[in-house]
């Protein structure tokens, strides 16, 4: 078995029987990628674009597609019709939410225009078959609304939310992190990583440093398994199977391996993975590492890592009026993976059901060679 993310070359099967669902709110540059191309066969996705203009781009950008379904909708905790307030000159602003800031400085002319909008919760009724496992919301200052239009597929359906997030509020009606935040751990998420992007409140940079405050930031959620599968699955081997496998995917997809192998040690226990599947898996997952847990400590090393990162200030200051991308993305790093040495005994500090069972604060789970 091969080192592969998303599963597919060894549970294909189970995931065109089940593909996973992702729904996308705020779709304009395109759906999540959360799987590569040449694996259409195994995911569905729901785009979700109020902008006329977007939506028309969307269409083409996936026309002749199977798997995606576009909506000229906004989703919200209430249907019908509401204004949408379009800035042309910065179309990531456009929103349901009026921007204060933007429309305060005079700089930056709007149009309203009529919009449709859907409950999450009214959409999955129609799509039975295909509830949303992955979540990803961008729709500017609106995400928490969103998610309450949707508790009952939330609480019941959803294993991870990927969502843009505001820290400073441009309308009274913004969605600020610590709502949104409160809102989705209080039903069963775990916060896994945050991707910040910061301002400068100069606009010339001639003074300043490099680092404004946190303007915005991507937040990153992965279901609490054990309380889900407890409240959901619990004796519904098959779909249990079927939801472990996708929870899989975001696990190693984001490449948090010490979680792939917790869930992998459950399902075992829980009879959703064979015993020879989970043994395989194990090794696959406890078996790979980063590159750079392979350099050793040398004297030096601390203020060798500080001249590398001096440097790439002198040659990519563009690059570092932001924490650099590839130190900024969520999850692990992806670029570096090497096989190691099989451990006999796979020790995690904390596991993600600690969250739901405080006596797990150490967990072990034995590694067959």
């Amino acid at each position: 078995m091969k080192f592969d993310p998303f599963l597919g070359s060894s549970f294909s099967a189970d995931f065109r029987a089940s593909p996973f669902a992702i729904y996308d709110a705020g779709a304009a540059g395109g759906i999540y990628p959360l799987f590569p191309p040449g694996t259409e066969d195994l995911w569905f996705a729901h785009g979700f674009e109020p902008m006329p203009a977007s939506f028309e781009k969307l269409k083409t950008m996936y026309a002749g597609s199977r798997n995606v379904r576009l909506h000229e909708t906004a989703l919200t905790d209430v249907a019908g019709r509401a204004t949408f307030r379009v800035y042309p000159a910065a179309p990531t602003s456009s929103s349901l939410n009026p921007n204060a800031l933007i429309a305060e400085s005079g700089a930056t002319p709007f149009e309203e225009i009529s919009v449709r909008c859907e409950r999450l919760d009214d959409i999955c009724r129609e799509q039975a078959q295909l509830q949303p496992d992955f979540i990803k919301l961008d729709t500017e200052g609106t995400e928490l609304n969103v998610l309450r239009g949707g508790t009952k597929a939330l609480a019941g359906h959803t294993l991870g939310i990927i969502s843009e997030i505001k820290f400073i509020r441009f309308a009274d009606t913004t969605t600020t992190f610590a709502a949104f935040d409160q809102f989705v751990q209080d039903n069963g998420f775990v916060l896994f990583d945050i991707q910040t992007s910061r301002m400068s409140r100069t606009v010339d940079r001639r003074f300043g440093g490099k680092k404004g405050p946190i303007d915005s930031a991507y937040v990153l959620y992965l279901r609490d398994f054990y309380a889900y599968h407890r409240a959901h699955l619990a004796g519904r081997l098959d779909l249990g199977r079927a939801k472990l496998l996708k929870m899989l995917v975001l696990a190693v997809r984001f490449l948090y391996l010490d979680f792939a192998v917790e869930l992998i040690d459950f399902g075992r226990s829980e009879g959703l993975l064979t015993g020879p599947e989970a043994d395989a898996l194990l090794r696959l997952y406890a078996g790979t590492s980063d590159l750079a847990w392979k350099i050793p400590d040398f004297p030096g090393k601390q203020r060798l890592g500080l001249l590398v990162d001096y440097v790439s200030y002198l040659l990519h200051p563009e690059m570092k009026l932001a924490v650099p991308p590839m130190f900024n993305n969520l999850g692990n790093r992806r670029s570096a993976l090497v096989s190691q040495q099989l451990p006999s005994e796979a020790r995690i500090l904390y596991p993600v059901r600690s969250h739901s069972d405080r006596s797990k604060t150490d967990l072990r789970i034995q590694i067959k060679p």
